[in-house]
């Protein structure tokens, strides 16, 4: 990128350079250094950019830094002046890379976190920050994908305290997710699931297959989309769900539906099985989706979005239905992929009444 030359600016040992192509705010945007000494050599060193936040003066505080840790006889460390965004990169490089979690983990600090933290310098972001951000989303979004937002955030500060690359408090180290009762209440019928199959299949074979599996397996529209070939055992009736949203590995097992759906694809070992038009990942729900919804009315008059028809709409039924035919909620927890059996427990009110069956039993049994 071309720079003019470093400029002196009125605090020592900071310089600024101006951009020829860069713009922030209708200007050229400016670039602030620092430099100082390590014994005798001398260190330039780049804090950032003013659309990034950075001015002179904050500049000067991270020169003080330096020549303290100098003084200490400590190493001067960077990280703790780059912004989150660059924090996470550093996390996702050297931690995630190795991981089947990184496309999963990518999405929610890209859609949750970016927004409002991602531009800030990791040793200015407060534990206030981190609450206000936990705080914002209540209503927005479901609890448990607020603490997978805040979890992201603490496990990037945790990783570079481990490294040695921050020596700083983690912002959020003890934020408390206000609990909402949001926990969708809406399940299809027999004869809704019916349309609703019948109205993909007509618009998008695709997206009917998704929907399809989803009702039948239980599974998540995250885990049908990381699905390959090799994850699909249709000798057995298996589908192995390795990249799960509590990294919980499982088995799905095939209705029939679901056998003739992956025998028509023909999935291939080290292929996707659903791929997006450039064929990577998918990383959302088809519109076509919400399309066949609306166009069968089946939100028609709802204002409460925990009776709407989602595509999530489709495990809670898989669930709802086992239920009410008795399954046992242990057994529903296991296929759901659930990590503990108070998540499943919401399912407990629509089992059939089995205390008068009991109480008959038992009544036959003393006479």
């Amino acid at each position: 990128m071309a720079m003019t030359k470093r400029i002196k600016t009125r605090y020592s040992g900071v310089y600024q350079r101006t951009s020829e192509k860069r713009r922030h705010e209708g200007r050229p945007d400016v670039c602030y250094d620092i430099t100082y000494k390590i014994g005798s050599r001398k260190v330039w060193e780049k804090v950032g950019w003013k659309s990034e936040g950075i001015t002179a003066g904050f500049a000067s505080q991270v020169k003080n830094d330096r020549l303290s840790e100098v003084r200490k006889g400590k190493a001067p460390t960077k990280t703790k002046h780059i912004t989150l965004n660059k924090a996470f990169e550093l996390y996702c490089k050297t931690h995630l890379a190795a991981t089947k979690s990184e496309r999963r983990i990518r999405s929610m600090y890209c859609s949750g976190v970016k927004p409002v933290l991602g531009h800030k310098m990791i040793a200015e972001i407060s534990v206030r920050d981190m609450q206000q951000l936990a705080t914002s989303l209540v209503g927005q979004k479901a609890p448990a994908t607020i603490r997978h937002y805040v979890s992201i955030v603490r496990s990037v500060y945790n990783k570079l305290i481990e490294w040695g690359d921050y020596t700083g408090e983690n912002p959020a180290r003890a934020i408390k997710i206000p609990r909402v009762d949001n926990d969708r209440t809406r399940f299809l019928t027999r004869s809704e699931a019916s349309m609703l199959l019948d109205e993909l299949c007509c618009r998008s074979l695709d997206t009917f297959r998704i929907a399809l599996i989803s009702l039948h397996t239980g599974m998540r529209a995250s885990e049908i989309f990381g699905l390959m070939g090799e994850n699909v055992n249709l000798s057995e009736g298996f589908i192995y769900i390795n990249d799960t949203k509590n990294a919980l590995s499982r088995v799905a097992y095939m209705t029939d539906a679901v056998r003739k759906t992956f025998e028509d694809i023909e999935p291939q070992a080290g292929e996707i099985v659903f791929p997006a038009r450039h064929g990577d990942f998918r990383e959302e729900v088809p519109d076509t989706f919400e399309r066949a919804v609306k166009e069968l009315g089946l939100n028609d008059g709802l204002a409460d979005t925990r009776d709407k028809v989602v595509f999530h709409t489709l495990r809670h039924t898989f669930a709802s239905w086992l239920v009410s035919e008795g399954v046992p909620l242990k057994t529903i927890q296991e296929l759901l992929g659930h990590s503990t059996i108070r998540m499943t427990e919401r399912y407990a009110k629509l089992a059939p009444d089995k205390k008068e069956e009991a109480a008959r039993l038992l009544n036959m049994l003393l006479k």
